[in-house]
């Protein structure tokens, strides 16, 4: 998996997931997620980075505000300004990601 693909995988995780499927992956990733989940309900923004690492990756997690300045984050318009986790995902933490991204992108399919 390369570092985008579990970004975006643990973004999808954090809005569609439920609390009790996020609570089967390892670590300190459900809480971390259920975070995210909160934020994303209340209309905040946040963003993930992940670094690939000889074992693994380190991702950190920030929330963003507006900004009319260029920005730091990715998004146009938005700047970091907290940061909320750092967490270092195993090859068995990424895998365990991955099922559960799998499962419920098929979820979100079919109920479109």
């Amino acid at each position: 998996m390369e570092p985008e693909e579990l970004e975006n995988a643990l973004d999808a995780l954090a809005r569609y997931a439920s609390k009790e499927e996020l609570d089967e992956l390892p670590g300190e990733l459900p809480s971390v997620l259920k975070q995210l989940k909160g934020i994303a309900d209340t209309g905040g923004m946040y963003e993930i980075v992940a670094e690939e690492t000889e074992d693994g990756y380190f991702v950190t997690v920030y929330t963003l505000r507006r900004s009319r300045r260029l920005g730091t984050s990715r998004y146009p318009g938005w700047e970091r300004t907290k940061k909320i986790a750092e967490i270092e995902l195993d090859e068995e933490a990424v895998e365990a990601v991955s099922e559960l991204f799998e499962t419920v992108r098929e979820r979100v399919a079919s109920s479109s």
